[in-house]
């Protein structure tokens, strides 16, 4: 029983009986996303196995790469979206000013966007949030050399890892594996794609 897939009750006493058909159980579009944003900054990825009709709150992030490849100058965010992180580090490598309009942060990461902004500012971006609009001003030659702090947080730490495969020198990205316990793939597979790092 599921009350709209938020509340799942399973009865015990029950059985499992394998299907004769083979179940495919679709990809994950939080992890998945990140490698889809890759391709605006220079990657060029294909990502299988994602469902158009997705109930997975992180569907959200498909079209924002195709409309900041597109050229769209203005681009309205739906709802709070964590996806706000990467977005404003693809922008970053964009040599125009895109604004990005009705942004809500979640409170847990008000303060951590706030910092992610500022860091980002440090590469050579000029980035700045009033109210619900964040405005950012990108470079297709970013500065590297400095250190990233993921805070902790897997969405921090992902969108620096894909940014900084695109800045025109190596930065050091602090407690990636803290943030990432959840998403442990994703490192794998930048990797397995040609990404070069080195886990110390």
């Amino acid at each position: 029983e599921n009350n709209e897939h938020r509340r799942y009750v399973v009865k015990g006493g029950q059985k499992y009986i394998a299907p004769k058909h083979q179940l495919v159980v679709e990809g994950d579009y939080s992890t998945a996303g990140y490698f889809l944003g890759a391709n605006l900054i220079g990657g060029s990825v294909k990502v299988e196995n994602l469902s158009a009709t997705s109930i997975q709150s992180e569907r959200t992030i498909t079209g924002y790469p195709e409309k900041l490849s597109n050229g769209n100058k203005e681009i309205e965010l739906k709802g709070k979206t964590g996806w706000v992180f990467l977005l404003t580090a693809l922008a970053c490598k964009l040599d125009r000013t895109t604004t990005f309009t009705n942004v809500k942060i979640k409170d847990k990461d008000k303060d951590k966007f706030l910092e992610f902004i500022r860091t980002l500012n440090l590469l050579g971006a000029t980035i700045t949030l009033n109210d619900t609009v964040l405005t950012v001003q990108g470079k297709s030659k970013l500065s590297g050399g400095i250190m990233l702090d993921t805070m902790g947080d897997a969405k921090v730490a992902m969108s620096y890892i894909i940014l900084s495969s695109a800045l025109d020198s190596a930065v050091t990205i602090l407690s990636v594996e803290a943030g990432m316990s959840e998403q442990s793939s994703f490192l794998n597979e930048y990797i397995r794609l040609g990404g070069k790092c080195t886990v110390i």
